[in-house]
C-alpha cells in the first residue's frame, strides 16, 4: 500500500516531509517507492537520492485513468512502502472547475490514502475547520492524516493536535519545526536539480532527522503499509481497474475532468483566460487483436476502464515494437545525460530498454563526441541557458552532432534538447553561445514565462500526444521552417516543433504512457538509418 504527502497549498512542505519520511523509511530497512503526482521532472530527483530507488511520474491530465493505475501497481509491487509527494495544493490541477490534474485526482484514481501537510503557525482551532474544508470539499475523501509545519514547540502542537482529533476523523502525525538548513534552492523552472546541490545529503539526512525526531513514523508504517502477496496485489489490481472512476472525480454531472494543465503546478495565472472548460475527456479503447493500438478520445464523460486487459496491451505492444527494432537490427539509443540535460520520466527510459533499445548516456557538456555505437540520439531537457557557457565551449561535440544530422541520423529533442539544436542561446544579459545549429532558429531567453500548461500535440499529421510545455524562452527561426508539431492547448492552436532530415525538435515534454501509438511512432523515426 502507500500513501500520499499532499499540501493545502505550495509551500506547505510536502517536499521536506515527502524526502524526509522517504528516508527515515529508507534508514529502517524498508524499500520504498517514490512517485510524483503530475509533470514536474526535479522532485523525483530527490526521491531517488531519498529513497536509493527511482521515483516515477503519475501525471494524471496526460496519462490516462488505467495507464496510471497499471505504472503505479507495477512499481508499487516489490516494495514495502510507496509514497507519493502531491503537487500545489490538494484539488489544484488543470481548471478551477474540477479536479482534474490535481492530487486529489491521483489519490482517488490509483486509490491511495492521503497526509495533508499544512502550516500551522499562529493557529489552533482554525487549523481544524480549514482541513473539514478540504474533507468535506469533494466526496469520497482520501484524507487520512495531516501532520504540520512551522510549529515550534510542542506545547502548539498538542493544541493543533487536540483541534483536530477532537473534531475530525483523522489523526495528526506529528509537525516538522522551521528550519532554514534544509531549504532547497530554486531558480526559474522551479528547484534547483538535485546533484547541482554539493550539500543534498547532508540536508536530506537532516530532514529525515527532523521527521524521526516529530513526525509518528512508527503510526505511519503501522497504517499504511500492508504485505502483499503477488495474488492479493493482482486481486487488487483488477478491482482498481474496473472502478468507475470518473463518477466519483466528478462533483456534478455536468463536471468535465479533462481540460489542460503543466508541469510544477497545474494552474497559471497568466493562461487562465484561455481556458476551454470544454475539452474532451481522456478515455481510451484498446484492441488487442490489432497491431496499431490506436490511442482514441471519447467525448462522453463516464470512463470506461479496460481492467486487466490495459496490462496485456503493454505487454502486446511492446512485444511488437521489439520485434520490429530486431527486425531492423537492433537500436542504440545515445541519451544526453548531464547537469545541462537531465529531464527524463523514468518510465519512458525504462519502456525503449523494454523494446530491445540499448541506452547509453552521454554528455554534451564533457564529451567531445557521441558513443560510436549510437544509432540515434535523444535530447532531453534541462537548462541549456545555465550551463551554455559549457556547451559552446564543447566545440568538438557540437561539431559531432551537426554532422550527425547532416548524415541522416535520426534525433528527437525535447525543450533544452530542442534549444541545444539551434544556432545559439541567447541570455537575459543579451550574451549569446552558439550552439548545434542544425536547426536555422535562433533561442532567446525571456523573463517572461512564454508557455506554461498542459497541451496535446500532433506529429506529422500522424499522431497526438499529450504532454506540457514550460519555458522561458522563444525560439525565433532565421529561415523557412519545416513546422511539423501542432500543438492544441485549450482550444486554441500554435505550431511548437521543427524538423531538419531526420532531427525532430519541440517544446512539449512528453510522457509515452499518454498514447503508446506515439512511443511506437517515435521508436519507428529513430530507427531510420
Amino acid at each position: 500500500m502507500g500513501i500520499m504527502i499532499a499540501g493545502v497549498s505550495s509551500g506547505s512542505g510536502k517536499t521536506t516531509l515527502t524526502i524526509g519520511l522517504m528516508r527515515a523509511l529508507r534508514d529502517r530497512g524498508l524499500r520504498v517507492a517514490g512517485f510524483k503526482s503530475g509533470p514536474d521532472y526535479i522532485d523525483p530527483m530527490f526521491h531517488r537520492l531519498a529513497t536509493g530507488n527511482p521515483s516515477y511520474n503519475l501525471p494524471t491530465w496526460m496519462v490516462p485513468n488505467d495507464a496510471l493505475v497499471y505504472l503505479y501497481n507495477k512499481h508499487s509491487e516489490s516494495v514495502d512502502l510507496s509514497v507519493i509527494e502531491g503537487v500545489m495544493g490538494y484539488f489544484d490541477g488543470h481548471d478551477p472547475a474540477d479536479i482534474t490534474g490535481s492530487s486529489a485526482h491521483l489519490a482517488e484514481v490509483i486509490d491511495t490514502p492521503v497526509v495533508i501537510v499544512m502550516d500551522g503557525s499562529s493557529t489552533a482551532l482554525t487549523a481544524a475547520a480549514v482541513l473539514s474544508g478540504l474533507i468535506g470539499f469533494h466526496s469520497p475523501s482520501k484524507i487520512q492524516g495531516v501532520v504540520f509545519n512551522k510549529i515550534k514547540t510542542e506545547h502548539h502542537y498538542q493544541l493543533l493536535k487536540r483541534a483536530v482529533e477532537t473534531h475530525l476523523p483523522i489523526k495528526a502525525y506529528g509537525y516538522l519545526k522551521p528550519n532554514e538548513s534544509i531549504s532547497l534552492k530554486s531558480r526559474h523552472l522551479g528547484l534547483v536539480q538535485a546533484e547541482e546541490d554539493v550539500e543534498i545529503e547532508a540536508k536530506i539526512c537532516a530532514m529525515a532527522k527532523m521527521v524521526e525526531e516529530t513526525v509518528d513514523v512508527d503510526g505511519i508504517v503501522a497504517d499504511f503499509r500492508t504485505v502483499q502477496t503477488q495474488a492479493q496485489s493482482e486481486a487488487i489490481s483488477e478491482s482498481v481497474y474496473n472502478r468507475e472512476v470518473n463518477s466519483n472525480l466528478n462533483s456534478s454531472s455536468n463536471s468535465n475532468l479533462n481540460s489542460s494543465s503543466n508541469s510544477n503546478s497545474n494552474s497559471d495565472p497568466e493562461s487562465n483566460s484561455d481556458s476551454n472548460p470544454n475539452t474532451t475527456s481522456n478515455n481510451t479503447n484498446y484492441n488487442m487483436n490489432s497491431e496499431s493500438c490506436i490511442h482514441k478520445v471519447s467525448s462522453n464523460n463516464s470512463y470506461t476502464t479496460v481492467g486487466s486487459n490495459y496490462k496485456q496491451y503493454v505487454l502486446n505492444k511492446i512485444e511488437l515494437i521489439k520485434n520490429r527494432v530486431l527486425q531492423n537490427g537492433g537500436l542504440t539509443l545515445a541519451y544526453a545525460k548531464d547537469q545541462a540535460f537531465s529531464f527524463y520520466y523514468a518510465d519512458n527510459l525504462e519502456l525503449l530498454e523494454a523494446v530491445g533499445v540499448r541506452l547509453i548516456p552521454f554528455s554534451p557538456m564533457l564529451d567531445s563526441e557521441l558513443p560510436s555505437q549510437a544509432n540515434a540520439v535523444l535530447l532531453g531537457g534541462g537548462y541549456p541557458e545555465i550551463f551554455s557557457e559549457a556547451l559552446k565551449q564543447n566545440s568538438t561535440m557540437r561539431k559531432c552532432i551537426h554532422d550527425f544530422i547532416l548524415k541522416g541520423g535520426s534525433i528527437y529533442a525535447e525543450c533544452g534538447g530542442f534549444m541545444y539544436l539551434t544556432n545559439s542561446i541567447t541570455d537575459l544579459n543579451q550574451n549569446t553561445y552558439n550552439m548545434v545549429g542544425a536547426i536555422d532558429a535562433e533561442t532567446v531567453m525571456t523573463q517572461r514565462l512564454q508557455r506554461f500548461g498542459h497541451v496535446e500535440a500532433e506529429f506529422e499529421s500522424l499522431v497526438s500526444v499529450r504532454g506540457h510545455e514550460f519555458h522561458h524562452s522563444q525560439i525565433i527561426p532565421k529561415s523557412e521552417q519545416s513546422y511539423q508539431i501542432v500543438v492544441n492547448r485549450k482550444g486554441k492552436q500554435h505550431l511548437c516543433g521543427l524538423k531538419y532530415k531526420n532531427a525532430f525538435g519541440t517544446y512539449v515534454h512528453t510522457h509515452w504512457y499518454s498514447n503508446l501509438e506515439f512511443f511506437d511512432y517515435l521508436v519507428s523515426h529513430l530507427s531510420k538509418k
